[in-house]
This record gives structure tokens, C-alpha cells and sequence, in this order.
């Protein structure tokens, strides 16, 4: 996946694997298959597809941002991941200075991604809380992944005509 890179890193003498989401400052958000979570400072936003039209997709994180890539067939909009709901300021800066007046929220549903999507409504954005859409889930990813899980046990059940594997399309606006 072009968005994503292998990154090797070393705490305490001891070396570790991550993949690695690039910033808009060098640095990277980073993951590993033991549910890591962390960054190569400095941290910051991360805009993609810049050439696409309005209205922007925001999301807090790349994971929301990546699954939200594996639910489209073709993305028609120019994206933002925020990397943190502690880069709203970044943000908005980012957004004003390239003339962006609409936006779609893909936020987590807890308190700090309801106070993300306010401020971008004060900050004078038209803002879509496209949060509605998993509202019985933490973030956009979780609802994917529970999707695919879904998908998954049906295809599990039904008797097989191929041994061809299928791939799971789930679909968002």
C-alpha cells in the first residue's frame, strides 16, 4: 500500500518492527501487530489526494483513514488525517489556507471527537459528522472490521462453487 512503510526502530537496544503512516513534517504514526500504538516525532497531519474536489474527508486517525480506502471503489475527495485530535489547530490552518469551506468528519464517537467535529463548525467549516454512519462503534475502523468479520461468517456458511477467494467490499458515501 503506497500509504504505508516498514520502519525499523530500536528502544533500549532492542529492535522492533512497525509499520509507518508519513506526516506532513517527516515524521510517522506508527503500528505494530502487537497493538502498538506510537509516533516518530514530529508529530503532525497528513493531507492525501490533494487534487481531488471538496468536500475534504477528515479522519483522527490512519487506520480510520485506511479502512475507509478498503469501503470505496474509487475516492472522488481530497483527505486529511488529523494523526491525533491534538492537531484540530493544524487543522483548520491547513484547511483555510487551501480554501477548504466543506468537510466530512469520520471522528471517533467519544467526547473528543464530538468537541473535534464543534470546533470545526466554529472554525466556519460546512461540516458533515459522517459519525452517524458507526454510531455503535468506536471509530470507522472498528465498524469495518466488524463488517468484514460479518461478511466473512456468511461467505463461511454458504457452500463453496470456487476455490477462488473472495474480497469484501463494504461500501460508505
Amino acid at each position: 500500500m503506497p500509504f504505508l512503510k516498514s520502519i525499523s526502530y530500536e528502544v533500549r537496544g532492542r529492535r522492533y518492527e512497525a509499520i509507518g503512516f508519513a506526516n506532513l513534517s517527516g515524521g510517522y504514526e506508527l503500528r505494530d501487530d502487537n497493538m502498538f500504538k506510537g509516533t516518530i516525532a514530529p508529530k503532525d497531519i497528513t493531507p492525501i489526494f490533494e487534487n481531488k474536489t471538496q468536500p475534504v474527508c477528515l479522519f483522527e486517525g490512519f487506520m480510520d483513514f485506511l479502512s475507509f480506502l478498503s469501503m470505496k471503489e474509487e475516492v472522488n475527495n481530497r483527505c486529511l488525517v488529523m494523526n491525533s485530535v491534538s492537531n484540530i489547530g493544524r487543522s483548520i490552518s491547513y484547511l483555510n489556507n487551501h480554501q477548504v469551506s466543506s468537510i466530512r468528519t469520520f471522528l471517533d464517537n467519544d467526547d473528543a471527537g464530538r468537541r473535534a467535529v464543534l470546533e470545526f463548525v466554529k472554525a466556519g467549516f460546512k461540516v458533515e459528522d459522517m459519525s452517524v454512519h458507526y454510531g455503535n462503534f468506536k471509530d470507522l475502523n472498528e465498524y469495518h472490521v466488524s463488517r468484514v468479520r460479518e461478511q466473512q461468517k456468511k461467505l463461511e456458511k454458504t457452500p463453496k462453487t470456487s476455490n477462488k477467494p473472495k474480497q469484501v467490499k463494504l461500501k460508505i458515501r
